[in-house]
């Protein structure tokens, strides 16, 4: 799975890390701005919704949003995770919602609250991928509950992120308006 680096973590491993390890893993999706112009505020919920599709009855999809300086450094903002089964989650008891290989829906996963000052020339990195742990547990990518699931039950999932004019997936940021506006 791919390791969590910082973030929501106890102890010493927790907290902000230097994220530009994760870019040379062949298992995530990393999406950069432009070096920014001007100083950006975000200051609320950051939101990732994607229309995508897998070979599996259940798959996670974990975002992080990282700010990236001119130098390299790349700094986690804020992080989190949509379980596949549990997406259209509304009352309690309610039961998980398997998939169909093959089926493409859309996934809106919760990164958390952002409250950071991007400085101009840095970058807003968004990384996708399939788990952050041991932040989250893993997923056997199956209808068993990840506690219950041996190494021998995980499968690997591919999922296919939906791109283009009728398909679309975004990030959803709330943005500070400057003393200029």
């Amino acid at each position: 799975p791919t390791p969590a680096i910082g973030g929501p973590l106890f102890g010493w491993k927790g907290g902000v890390k230097d994220q530009s390890g994760l870019e040379s893993r062949n298992d995530i999706l990393l999406y950069d701005s432009e070096p920014l112009e001007n100083d950006l505020t975000l200051t609320g919920p950051v939101c990732l919704s994607i229309e995508i599709e897998t070979d599996v009855e259940d798959f996670d999809v974990t975002g992080k949003l990282i700010d990236v300086a001119p130098n390299g450094r790349a700094e986690n903002v804020c992080e989190g995770i949509q379980r596949a089964r549990w997406r259209d989650l509304k009352a309690e008891g309610a039961e998980p919602s398997f998939l169909e290989p093959g089926q493409a829906i859309r996934i809106q996963a919760d990164l958390g609250q952002a409250v950071r000052t991007f400085r101009r020339g840095h970058r807003i990195r968004l990384v996708v991928g399939g788990s952050n742990f041991p932040s989250f547990d893993r997923n056997p990518s199956s209808r068993l509950e990840p506690a219950c699931a041996q190494t021998a039950d995980f499968r690997i999932s591919r999922p296919s992120i939906h791109h283009g004019k009728d398909r679309r997936s975004w990030l959803e940021l709330w943005v500070r308006a400057s003393e200029e506006d």
